[in-house]
């Protein structure tokens, strides 16, 4: 489901002027042209300011124009929100996961404003959790951070219009220098193909996924029963799924047959994690025993053992390219360990934490990584720079969303924190489960759709992307549930639990 946002993010003290229900004449191109004008009025969108301050001194509705600011030292927008200060207009009563859609609208931003986002679709599909996200920095409207649109759009009022074509997979931008206003309501829909030229085109995704098809059902394989699962991984195209725990080894299934595969041995003592490389052929892992552990798939031999972190292992990430295995640890470390060299030694080590290191992801060009010290730490390999973004509470698990532009952070309150990856952004927050002592997994489904992650209790909770409620939970074991992954591309999750289970869910 997408939900339309008009927002305002400031980094220092200016106004955004911002005109929503009025639009000019474009001559012989009308974008509009087909579409059918939907109502738009107080009732069909909500303001989001500062929470200690009264609307009015944040936000006016005067001669048709919406004015909104905020000032870089006012509040979130709640109380418990870690947010940067924004004030918004949320619409609302306008979600849809079909059809063709457009927003039109008029905007002006002052000289010297930077940061601020004039309009966003929220919840979308790979390959981005937002499906756009048109903002102005120094003075350029961009899409994201990545693309300039348009050029030096200071002191001046324009026209966006921004269609999004859902069922053919695109996002188009128009923009125009505001002519004469007609009266017009800024929203236009038509549920049928809509081809026309534009200044920009922006790509995006497929069709939302809805909350009846998550995997809720208890799939009637057999799967392992060990002391203590501690991880349980799909391959890249989620036909095998591998395991380990406390007993110090790793087994290779099929999860949706149920079969046992192999059993590979040679940790001395637990085995925290384990990751494949995508072509099955080789995978790492890592634990208890300090060490990190290179093997070969087919034939179940060690090809090498690394040996470096003072202490335990807690996570292991081959890079894209299965060349390097980047490892986390208790010792307060990242490494680096290069594969293809006979050396047992790091190539890298980065040991910037305060505390241990929990989990890390990888980009082709960064290493993240999310600690106990409460950072989610980025590393930049090409340049050699590292931006950290403090959450306040330890961390203890990370995960990457499908077009990697996101990151969910998993904290010892009881909290799943959804971050932007290129600004450190807090974008949402996901409660109600229990996360206070164990390391437990979570991650994005593989729409971009859902949150997922375990419980204390035994439960598995599903959370909307967008609006973080609660969509489903259910009981999955008797006890902690250590493990979530998710199908890479079918509605279908593996959990394991210190239960000693692992259970595989379809839809």
């Amino acid at each position: 489901m997408n939900s339309l946002f008009l927002l305002s993010y400031f980094y220092s003290s200016c106004i955004l002027l911002l005109l929503v229900h009025q639009a000019s004449s474009w001559g012989p191109l009308d974008p509009t042209k087909g579409f059918i004008s939907l109502p738009f009025n107080r009732s069909y969108y909500h303001i989001q300011k500062p929470y200690d301050v009264p609307e009015n001194r944040r936000y006016s509705f005067k001669n048709g124009v919406h004015k909104l600011w905020v000032f870089a030292t006012d509040k979130p927008h709640t109380l418990t929100s870690q947010t940067k200060p924004r004030t918004e207009i949320g619409i609302q009563g306008y979600n849809y996961s079909s059809g063709v859609w457009q927003f039109e609208g008029h905007a002006y931003v002052p000289y010297g404003t930077s940061g601020v986002c004039i309009m966003q679709v929220f919840g979308a599909d790979p390959p981005h959790a937002t499906t756009a996200m048109i903002r102005v920095y120094n003075g350029s409207l961009m899409y994201y951070q990545e693309s300039v649109l348009v050029p030096r759009i200071y002191n001046r009022w324009f026209q966006l219009n921004v269609i999004h074509d859902v069922d053919a997979n695109k996002v188009r931008a128009l923009y125009n220098h505001s002519g004469p206003l007609r009266s017009n309501p800024p929203f236009f829909v038509q549920f049928s193909k809509w081809v026309r030229p534009a200044y920009n085109n922006v790509p995006t995704y497929s069709k939302r996924m809805s909350k009846e098809d998550l995997p809720r059902k208890e799939a009637s394989v057999e799967a392992p029963v060990l002391p203590r699962h501690m991880a349980a991984r799909f391959n890249r195209n989620g036909e095998y799924c591998l395991s380990c725990g406390k007993d110090r080894t790793i087994r290779l299934w099929n999860p949706h047959r149920g079969l046992h595969i192999k059993t590979y041995k040679s940790h001395g003592r637990e085995v925290r994690d384990v990751h494949v490389t995508p072509d099955n052929s080789k995978l790492c892992s890592c634990g208890g025993d300090r060490q990190v552990f290179y093997w070969d798939v087919a034939t179940g031999r060690v090809i090498r053992k690394f040996r470096g972190h003072d202490s335990e292992v807690n996570a292991v990430k081959f890079n894209e390219y299965s060349s390097v295995v980047v490892s986390a640890g208790y010792d307060r470390s990242v490494r680096a360990w290069d594969c293809r060299s006979h050396s047992t030694e790091p190539i890298q080590i980065i040991d910037t934490f305060s505390d241990s290191v929990m989990s890390v992801c990888l980009t082709n060009t960064e290493i993240i990584a999310g600690s106990v010290d409460g950072t989610v730490r980025t590393f930049d390999i090409r340049i050699g720079r590292e931006i950290s973004d403090n959450l306040g509470q330890p961390v203890n698990c990370i995960s990457l969303s499908n077009d990697a532009n996101c990151i969910l952070a998993s904290c010892l309150d009881s909290t799943l924190r959804l971050l932007d990856r290129s600004s450190g952004e807090l974008l949402q927050e996901y409660k109600g489960h229990t996360c206070k002592s164990f390391k437990m997994d979570c991650c994005i489904t593989n729409s971009d759709a859902y949150v997922t992650g375990g419980s204390e209790d035994g439960f598995i909770y599903f959370w909307d992307l967008v609006d973080a409620s609660v969509v489903s939970s259910f009981r999955a074991h008797v006890s902690v549930v250590t493990s979530v992954s998710y199908h890479p591309k079918e509605n279908c999750m593996i959990t394991a639990s210190v239960d000693g289970t692992i259970r595989v869910w379809t839809s």
